[in-house]
């Protein structure tokens, strides 16, 4: 995720805003650190919404993945991402989701724009007066939201052979009268692929969308910076289906292992991804 350069809010209501400092809770790769919000004075209608923008810094970049993490509205809460050239601003394009409830109970949403998308650096989250058609929202009402991140899209291949796993790093022993003792921990997922075989060019010279490459981004995934993966989003026929995206997505950090020369100009990498 690029560098935040900016953020701002506002309503077609007037009024409302952040909480407090809350605000680098929405930006800072940790969900459980939280953006507070109150709603307008008035509740207002269906169309009403408040809109929370963040500008980037680095100049324009492919932006096509977003997450909305941690929402503390309800599901089914319609959401909006609208993209920006900063300058002006200039309009480019927007999508709309309803917040879904994840398998964790958490609510949020993720937001996948086509490759042909024009590069941006500014990114708008519209939160909208509207749960499954009814104004919902009361006035005043205080909402968190753990993150609004917006990533770098690089598609690539990988095998069929991709794992989903949910780590539960839960403490147990047995007390003296054989009854389970536990200390709880927050369960987390993992999800580990293989990529398909990968040509020298896509391994080390760019051939990858965007001009990236495996060595780039083993690069990239250092240091623990966020990431966010998606493993499936097409159906078998190669429509976009949402609930594949909303399903299979990861965000927090990645791994990637040793990669292998398997003769002539292919190459192998594996990769694991770890929920923030």
């Amino acid at each position: 995720m690029p560098a935040v350069l900016g953020y701002g809010v506002g309503s077609t209501l007037g009024g409302g805003g952040f909480l407090g400092g809350t605000q680098d809770g929405l930006y800072d790769g940790v969900p459980s650190r939280v953006a507070r919000l109150q709603w307008p004075t008035t509740a207002g209608v269906l169309t009403d919404h408040m809109r929370i923008f963040l500008t980037f810094s680095g100049g324009l970049a492919p932006l096509r993945l977003f997450a909305v993490r941690g929402l503390t509205l309800p599901a089914g809460t319609m959401l909006r991402v609208e993209l920006y050239l900063a300058a002006g601003p200039t309009y480019v394009t927007l999508q709309n989701q309803r917040a879904v409830r994840f398998p964790d109970g958490s609510v949020g949403a993720w937001f996948l724009f086509p490759s042909t998308t024009p590069n941006v650096d500014r990114a708008d989250l519209l939160v909208f007066n509207d749960v499954n058609g009814v104004a919902a929202i009361a006035a005043d009402q205080v909402f968190e939201i753990g993150e609004f991140a917006a990533m770098r899209c690089v598609d690539t291949t990988m095998q069929e052979d991709w794992s989903d796993e949910f780590i539960d790093p839960t403490e147990s022993s047995m007390t003296r009268d054989s009854q389970p003792a536990s200390i709880g921990r927050l369960g987390y997922r993992k999800v580990e692929v293989n990529l398909s075989a990968a040509t020298y060019s896509e391994c080390y010279s760019g051939g990858l969308s965007g001009g990236m490459d495996l060595a780039q981004l083993r690069d990239a995934f250092s240091g623990d910076r966020r990431v966010m993966a998606v493993p499936r989003w097409r159906d078998d026929t190669g429509a976009v289906v949402q609930s594949l995206l909303d399903t299979t997505a990861v965000y927090g950090t990645a791994r990637m292992g040793k990669v292998q020369h398997l003769g002539g100009d292919y190459y192998a990498a594996s990769v694991v991804f770890t929920e923030a």
